[in-house]
């Protein structure tokens, strides 16, 4: 058994509405209408569909064009600011000492700030800053923290600079090393 189908368009246009009716053998034999929005003028729809196929379109922002394909940048790892881009650029990478202050998407770059005083980073790419370790100093854009120094400093946690033992005062914790002492209390 061969079926076979055929089809017929017709376009009536009017000075507000695009109809379009195209008839098949279905199944059942029914014609079957589609009602499209309504047109300004009959010239307008008739240049909607000259649409030259090979014509080129300028690649939006987000994705690489070149040799007639389209790539989309990977967010996170590459990105295209503007139309036109023929290859995606690698995000910037924030270096220890920073963190991602605006995570890079496919159409903008990643936005690195410095760690703030009392605080580090000693990975690339974090995404906040740590407090500085008790017994350290963290000045900003610190990767990590510094020795406090001597036994006549201090730093507790969160320090950006080690605090001078006061007189008629010690540091301690007195089992740690000298150069790592957290805090002070008075002599007896």
């Amino acid at each position: 058994t061969t079926t076979t189908t055929t089809s017929t368009t017709t376009t009536t246009t009017t000075s507000t509405t695009t109809t379009t009716t195209t008839s098949s053998s279905s199944s059942f034999g029914i014609p079957r209408k589609l009602q499209l929005a309504p047109t300004p003028s009959p010239t307008i729809a008739v240049q909607a569909l000259l649409v030259d196929a090979d014509a080129e379109l300028i690649c939006e922002p987000g994705f690489a064009c070149a040799g007639g394909i389209k790539t989309e940048c990977t967010a996170g790892a590459t990105f295209a600011a503007s139309a036109g881009a023929t290859t995606c650029q690698d995000c910037r990478e924030c270096n220890p000492g920073e963190f991602i202050s605006v995570a890079c998407t496919t159409t903008s770059d990643r936005v690195c700030a410095p760690c703030f005083p009392g605080t580090f980073s000693s990975a690339p790419n974090s995404a906040s800053c740590a407090t500085c370790p008790a017994g350290a100093f963290c000045p900003a854009s610190s990767s990590g923290g510094l020795s406090c120094g001597s036994v006549s400093l201090y730093c507790p946690a969160g320090s950006d600079l080690p605090t001078s033992v006061q007189r008629g005062y010690y540091s301690t914790p007195l089992a740690v090393s000298e150069d790592e002492r957290t805090s002070e209390i008075p002599c007896d």
